[in-house]
């Protein structure tokens, strides 16, 4: 399988296997680079294979996804700890199945579109934007009230506002459409 991953500002395309069993070793490439990985169900952990044929272990402690329907789009979150270190990395990105041609459509000029999602159960206390306004990537636009927190909701692109679906002061659930960036 071929999917696009976000990490950052940088678009990668990674490559491997649809499945794979406990303990077989498969192969994963990331651009120009390829490792050897082993899954290893029981501990819940990958063993990547250095250039020198050791493995090291990346232990898996969480993984989500989440997925709605009219979007092409998963976002991943997981948490990983890496043996050797004693830290954790969190990762949080964007992954859709890569189809061949995305590259031409993106450079020619076909627009990339976000629908922004609640992510929590909560009521809208303010909405922060405007519809038709220009907006940055990681830039607030709606805060949302859950347990007495306020929760702020940020854009994952830039663009502009092309779309607003709620109302200050309604409630919405996790999943809800807020609004549309494109």
């Amino acid at each position: 399988m071929q999917l696009q991953i976000k990490l950052g500002d940088a678009t990668h395309i990674l490559t491997a296997p649809d499945s794979f069993s406990d303990g077989q070793a498969f192969q994963v490439k990331l651009g120009a680079l390829s490792y050897t990985l082993r899954w290893h169900r029981l501990l819940e952990t990958f063993f990547l294979m250095n250039s020198e044929g050791v493995e090291e272990p990346l232990r898996v402690r969480s993984f989500g996804v989440r997925t709605f329907a009219d979007d092409p789009e998963s976002v991943v979150v997981a948490e990983l700890g890496m043996a050797g270190s004693g830290r954790l990395h969190c990762i949080e990105t964007s992954v859709q199945r890569y189809l061949p041609g995305q590259e031409a459509r993106a450079k020619s000029g076909e627009k990339k579109s976000q629908v922004l999602r609640s992510q929590i159960t909560g009521k809208v206390l303010k909405i922060l934007v405007s519809e038709g306004q220009d907006i940055k990537a990681n830039e607030a636009l709606v805060i949302i009230e859950a347990m007495k927190m306020e929760n702020r909701v940020f854009a994952r692109i830039s663009g502009k506002v092309t779309g607003i679906k709620i109302k200050e002061g309604a409630a919405v659930t996790t999943g809800d459409e807020l609004m549309r960036i494109g």
